[in-house]
């Protein structure tokens, strides 16, 4: 972040394209003239001192971000108005971090004689040296917070769900296609605009919420469910810029952090039966799967007094399946709580990078560790027919890491740049990330794309 030091602010940027004010009247409006307005966002710290410090960003009128390094800021403590054609002087009416945007700001080509009373740019090159004078239009910067999130709805409905963003500003702020981020997405649709101490509602199913509550000023659906466990949103503005960010509650239950879908048969080979098999991952605490459901992929609740204990493991066949079944192509598997919160969800495939051999040719899917929505968490059993109620893994107990990992020396083929890892086939107990460098000293997991397993 650059110091403030006296003299005109210049932003170093990109390519920009200045107005044409050919009579130099401020306007802009005269025939032959042209207008290209640009947007700056100004912060500071420390205004007033010696250790003051500036946070400039400029960006066209659709919003698209300039690269800027600024230079030259001088510090006053006096109102925004009393500045001179050399110097800019910003005050602290919005707080001891005052940050304003200064809108429709022309770029004008160097004017002659003295400044018009706009604000303006003085383009030279890839430079833009900014002065003013008269008064420059700014409010604080838009302040969006997180309202009241609901992760876990009492009607037991995951799409009952809702997150509240409210303005406590005294203005009302444009939210068009910022971006919600995180285990759940949306974009803003173009017009959204909260106004003054307002609230905007979003959820994944607009048509349910509407019907459950009162009218309110909403918009959806958005992409996922928050989970119950800790998680991070973030809200953006069209520049990219994070606004807000929350941790939502850890409410996950028994059943969601040690309940763990572990082996898939969905395309079995020969008169063999589709299953899919669970385990309690916990070393000391007994499940109890009593209204436990499937609800996508195929539909199967748990019956009454149904308990799993530690390290155990239960299958669930085809025959049990109260209706669907286990796509041979992949599909989403859904695993709900008795109260409708979601244990699990994800998407398994048959296509490459997923195993091949799962796909009819006799093995089971059996999940490794990570994110199950990814293929490489995922391989083939070691047998055809699966495991399904016990475990192919070969746990590593001791000796060379190495010798337990891999089944042969890793290979890369300089041609195509393809890293392959040779696994020795269960070994589940560990996990294989590459890196790669340039110096043989700094190591990143950087630009690689999985490719697939044979196994």
């Amino acid at each position: 972040m650059p110091s403030l030091a006296a003299g005109a602010l210049k932003l170093a940027l990109g390519s920009v394209s200045p107005s044409v004010d050919l009579n130099n009247d401020g306007d802009l409006d005269d025939a032959g003239e042209t207008k290209n307005v640009y947007h700056m966002r100004v912060t500071g710290h420390n205004w007033g001192t010696a250790s003051a410090t500036c946070d400039l960003a400029l960006s066209d009128a659709n919003g698209i971000a300039f690269t800027s390094i600024a230079s030259g800021l001088s510090r006053h403590q006096a109102a925004p108005t009393s500045a001179t054609p050399t110097s800019i002087r910003f005050g602290t009416e919005f707080g001891s971090n005052p940050g304003f945007w200064i809108d429709d700001v022309s770029s004008h080509n160097a004017p002659t004689g003295p400044p018009p009373a706009i604000s303006y740019f003085v383009a030279g090159g890839n430079t833009l040296t900014w002065k003013r004078s008269g008064a420059t239009t700014h409010s604080p910067a838009p302040s969006i917070t997180f309202g009241t999130i609901i992760t876990n709805p009492t009607g037991g409905d995951q799409d009952e769900e809702s997150i509240e963003l409210p303005n406590p500003k005294s203005f009302a702020v444009d939210l068009s296609n910022w971006q919600l981020t995180g285990r759940v997405t949306h974009a803003m649709r173009p017009g959204t605009v909260i106004p003054t101490n307002g609230f905007l509602v979003l959820s994944p199913d607009l048509e349910l919420y509407r019907s459950l509550n009162a009218p309110r000023f909403t918009q959806g659906n958005y992409s996922g469910h928050i989970s119950s466990f800790s998680e991070t949103l973030t809200l953006t503005n069209v520049a990219g810029t994070s606004i807000a960010t929350v941790i939502t509650p850890d409410t996950s239950s028994d059943n969601q952090l040690y309940l763990h879908i572990s082996e898939i048969m969905y395309n079995p080979a020969g008169d063999n039966e589709e299953f899919i098999e669970l385990v309690n991952t916990s070393d000391s605490i007994t499940l109890t799967l009593d209204g436990v459901m499937f609800t996508e992929g195929f539909e199967f609740t748990f019956p009454a007094s149904t308990t799993l204990s530690p390290g155990q493991r239960i299958v669930v066949t085809e025959t049990d399946f109260i209706s669907g079944g286990l796509s041979n192509g992949g599909e989403t598997i859904k695993l709900d709580d008795s109260d409708s919160a979601t244990i699990q969800e994800f998407t398994y495939d048959d296509k490459s990078p997923w195993p091949s051999s799962t796909d009819g040719s006799g093995p089971s899917l059996v999940f490794r560790s990570g994110d199950p929505d990814l293929p490489e968490s995922w391989r083939a059993s070691l047998a055809n027919g699966g495991t399904p109620g016990t475990s192919d893994s070969v746990p590593y107990t001791n000796g060379d890491i190495h010798a337990y990992a891999l089944s042969e020396t890793l290979q890369f083929d300089t041609d195509t740049n393809i890293l392959t890892i040779p696994r020795n086939p269960g070994a589940d107990d560990i996990s294989s990330t590459p890196q790669w460098s340039s110096d043989l000293q700094n190591w990143v997991p950087e630009n690689f794309t999985y490719q697939g397993s044979d196994q």
